[in-house]
């Protein structure tokens, strides 16, 4: 250490060399330690160490992006809305059934609410997770654990809404993607026959007669012929028409689901007196019941002590 310090012009004896040497080390390592116990009170959030170590090669974190999320591969936007619709019209069915069907109602407050699709969902979404740090993030920003975030009851309007970050994210990168999927047919609804030609592949309502293989509902023909073929008309018309109808859906969705949360919430404001109203009656009638049971055994009571004469009394 001392050598090392003399090549920049520095002269200090060596028992200080070794205590500014114990001093940084020690410094590290603390920095390490704080590090990993903010990110196990706050797990939401992520040292600023950790933005310099991402990768394309590490699972995605709160990016806008489908990469990672059940939208990605989806290059067809009628698909893309149909899986969102669908699971929200799933998440909205689970979440109404346990708000209006009593049966469902759990009176003890340990036991939680299943709630089996809400988690599905929430365990294919990457912005659901939070990462946790350890010894070595702290130092050299790498080596984080995913850990999922808490799914309960009161996190459904945050799950909802980071499934929505995630649709409008893939809607974007379509957007985006435009001309490379309408050169690729993606922009046709699903059902869409397609056919060979010698020409490429086209659609079988406008190939008609010049269809040289049999009728597909794959957009590239299953890769039996060439690219598909287009037109100047489809190069000046069918990505306008595509980033047309992508436009307005994630205001659309965002709209929607905005008054789903604000009308399951008008149950919300109900369910806790209903659910303790419901808790009291189960409650009385399980001491009815017992009070019964005890009022039936007290009258056997005097028969059975008189069980020697009452019960083997010949009858007259």
């Amino acid at each position: 250490m001392p050598k090392l310090l003399s090549l920049f012009g520095f002269s200090v004896p060596s028992h200080t060399a070794v205590t500014v040497f114990a001093l940084t080390f020690g410094a590290l390592v603390v920095a390490g330690v704080t590090t990993s116990f903010q990110a196990q009170l706050v797990p939401g959030e992520v040292s600023s160490s950790s933005s310099f170590s991402s990768s394309s090669s590490e699972e995605p974190y709160r990016e806008c992006s489908a990469r990672g999320t059940m939208f990605e591969g989806m290059r067809n936007l009628d698909k893309v809305q149909s899986l969102f619709a669908t699971v929200m019209s799933q998440l909205t069915e689970e979440r109404q059934k346990i708000l209006t069907d009593a049966s469902h109602w759990q009176c003890d407050e340990t036991t939680p609410t299943p709630m089996p699709r809400l988690m599905q969902v929430a365990e294919k979404m990457p912005g659901w997770y939070y990462r946790k740090s350890n010894f070595l993030s702290g130092i050299f920003g790498v080596g984080y654990t995913k850990v999922l975030r808490p799914v309960t009851f009161d996190a459904f309007p945050s799950i909802v809404g980071e499934y929505l970050r995630e649709y409008e994210c893939a809607i974007s990168e379509l957007q985006g993607q435009t001309l490379s999927i309408v050169s690729t047919n993606d922009d046709y609804a699903p059902g869409t026959e397609f056919c060979c030609t010698t020409e490429g592949c086209e659609l079988v309502s406008v190939a008609e007669t010049r269809c040289t293989g049999a009728p597909t509902e794959h957009p590239q023909c299953n890769n039996e012929c060439e690219l598909p073929y287009m037109n100047q008309l489809d190069i000046a018309k069918r990505p306008t028409t595509f980033h047309a109808r992508a436009l307005p859906e994630r205001s659309r969705a965002r709209f929607a689901v905005e008054r789903t949360i604000a009308t399951l919430r008008s149950y919300e404001m109900e369910y806790e007196t209903l659910r303790q109203l419901t808790c009291t009656q189960r409650a009385s009638l399980d001491l009815l019941n017992e009070t019964t049971l005890l009022a039936e055994a007290a009258s056997c009571l005097p028969k059975i002590w008189d069980s020697a004469t009452s019960l083997h009394d010949p009858k007259n």
